[in-house]
């Protein structure tokens, strides 16, 4: 990050292998506030403490995605993820 603040990249896009399940991500992007940083997910690791450092991290987002419909998600993301990322 420090090497990509020096080269003025205003933003990340992290995708694969669930973002939200490495929390230093977090950390790290404290020290570059001024840093956008997408987090691609299926969702289901957003919970009310991780929502809670997510509101004080306010530059990494979460972006939720679905492949398709139900039977597309389920079948690449697993049996019912679809509506489990719904009722988060």
């Amino acid at each position: 990050m420090a090497e990509a603040n020096e080269l003025d990249v205003s933003f990340f896009v992290i995708a694969g292998m669930e973002p939200l399940s490495r929390l230093e991500i977090l950390d790290i992007a404290r020290g570059f506030p001024h840093i956008v940083i997408l987090q691609v997910t299926n969702g289901l690791l957003l919970d009310t403490p991780l929502i809670g450092r997510l509101k004080v991290h306010r530059n990494t987002l979460p972006v939720v995605i679905f492949e398709g419909n139900q039977a597309e998600t389920d079948e690449r993301r697993g049996p019912a993820c679809t509506s489990a990322s719904r009722q988060k």
